[in-house]
């Protein structure tokens, strides 16, 4: 995915943006995914040992009933963020307005920001 806007999209559970399962491996890179919403997962949702690289992103106004506005990784993934932007995405009802982590998930963030009220939310257990 490359070049791309992912703008105004519902997710019904996880997963309003994108949604990355099944050991896939994309690269997404200079793309805004704004304006998404979802139970969880607004912006993506990375899951079941899928291995994304975000490069040069921006995640904005994503929003979440529970966790990760922008996204929510879980279930042994392994999610690589260079060069991204975090603005004003929220979980209204729990944590991780930017970014959450859990089931066994790492995140690797090199030259990314997070802006004002964009958060990181660590579990140790599955969504």
């Amino acid at each position: 995915v490359s070049n791309c806007v992912i703008v105004n999209n519902t997710g019904r559970s996880k997963g309003g943006g994108l949604a990355l399962e099944d050991f896939s491996h994309p690269l997404i890179q200079n793309t805004l995914l704004t304006s998404n919403r979802a139970t969880s997962a607004a912006g993506f949702l990375a899951m079941d040992s899928a291995s994304p690289i975000f490069s040069n992103c921006t995640f904005e106004d994503n929003t979440a009933l529970s966790t990760g506005g922008a996204g929510l990784s879980s279930d042994f993934t392994n999610v690589f963020f260079t060069s991204c932007s975090f603005l004003r995405n929220t979980a209204k009802f729990s944590s991780g307005g930017a970014l959450a982590l859990s089931g066994f998930s790492n995140a690797t963030l090199l030259d990314s920001n997070f802006h004002v009220g964009d958060s990181l939310s660590l579990r140790t257990t599955s969504e």
